[in-house]
């Protein structure tokens, strides 16, 4: 993905560059047919993995089975979608034929599941405004095969993790999300359902494929654990 096409007044490039790294390396990892990434007009924290919306206009809900995030219209500055050319062996930015989130009442995003809307796409996004704010963040939903999934309820505690038996064959997302800042360079200090040696494997498989050994990994610094119980995800997936 050429980091330019990403880029604006507002954005710092080497936050953009990171984010778009573990971008890459997720995806050549789990393989999804095809991915959207969505840039929004500012930092956003981790409450919102696993958003649905808010109920009676107050009470947020998180809901099972998952949901698209309510960002409203006005905060997503930027889509791009990316479909796998089986001729080519690459993913090929395509024309964004459907647009996933909902414009309308929140209430109504209870409805949009991500299994029924985008049943085997990854979906990611990432913060704008990282010159000035000197913080970022970086949310995925990815989809996994697995007969057990985490999801998340809502708890005094924040979110808790649920799991929830499936059948087999039903695809399922991963959620994750990690946070940026800046201070002479970009740190990751936050991680939310995902392990650092996943964030590794990511970063790892970029490099890679891509021949680089020259940059600094992304997590060079991460110096913070996870509250991921279960980190399978990234190791079981699909050769």
């Amino acid at each position: 993905m050429d980091t330019d096409m990403f880029l604006n007044s507002g954005d710092d490039v080497d936050f953009v560059e990171s984010v778009l790294r573990l971008i890459s390396g997720s995806v050549e990892v789990h393989r999804p047919s095809e991915f959207w990434v969505h840039k929004i007009d500012n930092w956003f924290d981790h409450k919102w993995m696993g958003f649905s919306g808010k109920a009676l206009g107050a009470l947020g809900v998180w809901k099972d089975p998952l949901t698209i995030p309510p960002f409203v219209a006005g905060r997503i500055v930027g889509i791009w979608y990316f479909r796998y050319n089986v001729i080519a062996s690459e993913y090929v930015l395509s024309h964004v034929e459907r647009k996933i989130h909902h414009q309308g009442l929140s209430a109504e995003n209870f409805l949009r599941r991500v299994n029924r809307l985008a049943p085997s796409a990854a979906l990611y996004w990432f913060s704008g405004n990282s010159l000035e704010s000197g913080r970022g963040s970086l949310m995925a939903y990815i989809p996994v095969e697995s007969d057990q999934e985490e999801t998340f309820i809502p708890s005094r505690r924040g979110l808790e993790p649920k799991d929830i038996t499936r059948n087999r064959d039903e695809r399922n997302h991963w959620c994750w999300f990690v946070a940026f800042t800046k201070t002479e360079i970009w740190k990751i200090n936050r991680l939310k359902n995902i392990h650092a040696y996943e964030v590794r494997l990511f970063d790892r498989k970029y490099r890679n494929n891509h021949r680089i050994d020259e940059l600094r990994s992304v997590d060079q610094d991460i110096g913070v654990g996870s509250d991921r119980s279960n980190a399978k995800h990234a190791t079981n997936a699909r050769d």
